[in-house]
């Protein structure tokens, strides 16, 4: 592998990673595991603790424990494993934790790589930690804290990524970053139900944000209810403000399906994707999917779900 090309996986993958959804280079809308088409200050239930914790109050039962595998495609050789539970306390307080491991794979050095190199190794845990609690009928506020471990390599050449030009490999390393969060939700008291739904996590000086309202009339469409959303993110990670606005559909608490347009900032301009997802709910299960187009012709992510309420 060339100098040059050595220098381009690198960027990728510390763009894939460092720019993936925690502490200070939380790029909210990127490889983090999503369970819907919406915006990710409007999540609920147990998958809310990567997003806006308010939302761990909004989960059907007492608990529930979710399962999010997401695949990218094959080019990146990204991997996303998460794990989320929550279990509400008492009527008004739910406690949440999860966990999330992102890895970037097949990535190898060869003779012509720079000197004294080894295998690339690129991966990151996030855990994190949240509650909230209900303050009255239609108001929620959370907190949360999350801690971001990366390997050894990922942190000691970041640099590299902002700086490609550089020969330097081996800066300072840090073991890992926390990051800490609060969230609200509140219920509209108007004619038309309106959610309003934000968070904010800070790490080492820096704030990533999400606000989104969502909309839901009454239809005469049977057992189907609509909900329109509308979101905006942003942060250190982010370069210029990322939109997300969509439509969804549900049947009878059963099936789900939604859909959105994510307007994302570009070098040259600024692009559109669409983000699809159904789920089927079976009693107490949850199964589900998100397909995200990725901007760049880079391909689609798709982020396979299985929940269980208690």
């Amino acid at each position: 592998m060339k100098r040059t090309t050595f220098r381009t996986v690198l960027a990728l993958s510390g763009w894939a990673l460092l720019a993936s959804p925690a502490a200070g280079q939380r790029l909210v809308d990127d490889w983090l595991v999503r369970t819907g088409a919406g915006p990710g200050a409007l999540q609920e239930g147990a998958t809310s603790i990567f997003w806006n914790p308010a939302g761990a109050a909004e989960q059907r039962g007492r608990g529930s424990l979710v399962v999010l595998e997401l695949l990218a495609p094959e080019a990146t050789g990204v991997d996303v494993l998460a794990l989320s539970g929550a279990w509400r306390l008492d009527e008004r307080t739910t406690f949440a934790a999860g966990f999330q491991h992102l890895a970037v794979g097949r990535i190898d050095y060869t003779t012509t790589s720079p000197d004294g190199a080894a295998r690339v190794e690129v991966a990151q845990d996030l855990f994190g930690a949240a509650a909230a609690r209900r303050l009255g009928p239609g108001l929620v506020v959370g907190a949360a804290a999350q801690y971001l471990r990366s390997s050894e390599w990922l942190v000691c050449n970041a640099a590299a990524v902002d700086d490609p030009s550089s020969d330097s490999y081996g800066l300072s390393c840090d073991d890992g970053q926390l990051a800490i969060g609060a969230g609200a939700r509140l219920l509209a008291p108007l004619p038309v139900p309106v959610t309003l739904a934000g968070f904010a996590y800070s790490v080492r000086g820096s704030v990533t944000w999400g606000l989104a309202a969502e909309v839901a009339p009454d239809l005469p469409m049977g057992g189907w209810h609509g909900k329109v959303n509308l979101g905006a993110s942003g942060g250190q990670a982010v370069r210029g403000t990322i939109y997300r606005g969509g439509l969804a559909m549900s049947w009878r608490d059963a099936i789900e399906l939604g859909g959105s347009l994510v307007a994302e900032p570009d070098a040259a301009e600024r692009q559109w994707e669409p983000v699809v997802s159904a789920l089927v709910r079976l009693h107490r299960y949850e199964l589900g999917v998100v397909r995200e187009w990725l901007p760049n012709s880079f391909g689609a992510v798709h982020t396979f779900r299985f929940g269980i309420a208690f």
